[in-house]
């Protein structure tokens, strides 16, 4: 119960995060960034090294990771505590 009280804290901060003005500009900037990259995958993977398209996928997946997260705190915050609350009314 202790750690999904944490995970509770860490998606509310989350979504503090999510909610402020920096943090709406921060998913904005992570979306633009995520567009630009496909993009650039997409358009120049023909000539592009093995190395540099890994390079590009590992950027895609570390941005989208935090897209993620920070986009999906208020359904985890929510998920979390519909999950405290079945454990005090089993308890």
């Amino acid at each position: 119960m202790e750690e999904i009280i944490k995970d509770k804290e860490k998606y509310a901060k989350l979504e503090a995060l999510a909610n402020s003005e920096g943090g709406k500009l921060l998913l904005d900037t992570l979306k633009s960034d995520l567009k630009g990259s496909i993009n650039t995958l997409i358009g120049n993977y023909r000539s592009t090294s093995h190395i540099e398209i890994i390079c590009l996928i590992a950027q895609l997946e570390s941005r989208l990771e935090l897209y993620k997260r920070i986009s999906n705190s208020s359904k985890n915050k929510a998920l979390t505590i519909e999950e405290l609350e079945h454990i005090v009314k089993d308890e």
